[in-house]
């Protein structure tokens, strides 16, 4: 079956577990973003340049290393 949704993705330096209102303004808005008809990405800059990746159930979230994220943006 074709999956016709849309694919979003945030590149945001900030992102939890970070603290800050930028960081609550993001996640606030990748969970706004997500309906049944899109899927979201974000992508982030990792704490201890620990690279990883994790699903919460609404959005995809990749934590990259700082350079790596740079190279990406």
């Amino acid at each position: 079956m074709k999956n016709n949704k849309l694919h979003i993705a945030i590149v945001a330096p900030w992102f939890p577990p970070q603290k800050g209102v930028a960081v609550n303004r993001i996640a606030s808005f990748a969970k706004y973003l997500k309906t049944d008809k899109t899927e979201i990405s974000v992508f982030t800059i990792a704490e201890n340049n620990k690279e990883s990746s994790q699903s919460s159930g609404s959005f995809d979230v990749h934590y990259l290393k700082n350079n790596a994220f740079i190279k990406f943006i």
